[in-house]
């Protein structure tokens, strides 16, 4: 049996290193007879990760390939589910023999999965909660929503990462119980970091030419408005005002996703540039740095149930500062939280967090993400698809 994870479009977030945690963690244990293999439609991934190590399938789309892919609703459904053809994504699927594929999370290639077993994963099950904001407002909300109730229907299993979700998934998208399996999310980072322990990382740190006087803490999320980087302006402005000699900065990492120029403008507005540092791409070895020798990490996202750079902050036993009740509460209970309405409790808790310390959190984290769990979790879904088959090849 071919399994195929498909890897992300993009070598930075969460996705991408998700992708990796988990290929890593299963091959190790899979038996001789079924073969693991990397799908990617970026020529950059194909070409970092093609080695001894990884068996990787690039998918090059076409010019008419691409204008397919756009061209969806009656067209795609007649012609290709109707009448049982197959599209350009399916017969590459087929040349390279996958049976079962894999996405550890949403994408559109997942709609073009008619004739295709596939799992796919999903980390935010709480969309509904956000649906308000202007990047919901018109297409990406429906969009999203296309995703999860296509693979409502026709996914084999979805991944979800807590009983949260679990509800979500019943409440809003109407899925089956028995299709939902929690699998927690798999931090690639920690996996790096300790094949690697011995690198100089404070080097990395340093060379991002930070004032090394400050307290610098972390968000890594892309510039959507529902990750709320203003929050964390305003809460700075006020500790500001509590604390004038105070030495907190923040180190933003993420793409611009629409909303880049209104947080450096607020920035300014709120003569804060000297306190905010904005990173677009960073290579693994400095995001690591970062863990490491910054202060913590502040999270104000409206929605995920579950979190990578929460994980990877338990991992690298750093404090936690989260929005209140958006994480599930085995998460929350691990955080400092605030009020996303109210940033002087943000505030608050910066002004005190050099007296807050995440005890035990390597312990946690090792409970969290327990590799042997994991790998029992994808061999089950292996080997019920497995079952599966041979019933239909059966007609029972």
């Amino acid at each position: 049996m071919k399994i195929g994870f498909f890897i992300s479009s993009s070598t930075v977030g969460g996705e991408y290193h998700q992708t990796l945690g988990l290929t890593n963690t299963i091959k190790k244990v899979l038996k001789k007879n079924d073969e693991i293999v990397l799908i990617t439609d970026n020529k950059k991934n194909f070409d970092l990760l093609n080695s001894k190590e990884n068996k990787i399938y690039l998918f090059k789309r076409t010019f008419l390939d691409k204008i397919f892919f756009k061209v969806t609703g009656f067209i795609n459904k007649f012609f290709f589910l109707k009448k049982k053809l197959k599209n350009p994504f399916e017969i590459f699927l087929d040349k390279h023999q996958i049976n079962l594929l894999i996405f550890a999370s949403p994408t559109f290639y997942s709609l073009y999965c008619h004739h295709v077993d596939f799992v796919i994963s999903f980390w935010n099950t709480d969309i509904e909660k956000v649906k308000h904001y202007k990047e919901f407002r018109d297409r990406a909300y429906s969009y999203q929503k296309k995703i999860l109730d296509f693979a409502v229907r026709k996914s084999f299993r979805i991944y979800v990462t807590t009983q949260t979700s679990i509800k979500d998934m019943v409440k809003y998208f109407k899925c089956k119980r028995k299709k939902l399996l929690i699998q927690n999310l798999t931090p690639y980072l920690p996996l790096l970091y300790n094949m690697n322990k011995n690198k100089n990382y404070k080097t990395f740190f340093y060379k991002l030419n930070l004032d090394k006087k400050m307290k610098w803490y972390y968000y890594p999320a892309g510039f959507w408005t529902h990750k709320n980087h203003d929050y964390i302006l305003r809460a700075l402005k006020i500790l500001n005002e509590i604390k004038k000699d105070n030495k907190v900065g923040f180190i933003f990492t993420g793409a611009d996703k629409g909303n880049l120029q209104e947080i450096k403008k607020l920035s300014s507005k709120y003569n804060l540039n000297h306190k905010i540092k904005f990173f677009n791409y960073l290579s693994d070895e400095q995001i690591i740095s970062i863990y490491k020798y910054s202060s913590g990490i502040v999270i104000p996202t409206s929605i995920g149930r579950s979190s990578l750079p929460f994980l990877e902050a338990l991992f690298f036993n750093k404090k936690i500062f989260y929005s209140k009740n958006i994480l599930d509460p085995e998460y929350e209970k691990f955080s400092k939280t605030f009020n996303l309405k109210k940033p002087n409790e943000l505030a608050i808790l910066l002004k005190k967090g050099q007296n807050y310390k995440n005890k035990s959190s390597r312990k946690i984290y090792n409970k969290l993400c327990n590799d042997t769990k994991k790998v029992d979790n994808y061999l089950k879904v292996i080997n019920d698809y497995k079952k599966n088959n041979f019933k239909k090849s059966l007609n029972i």
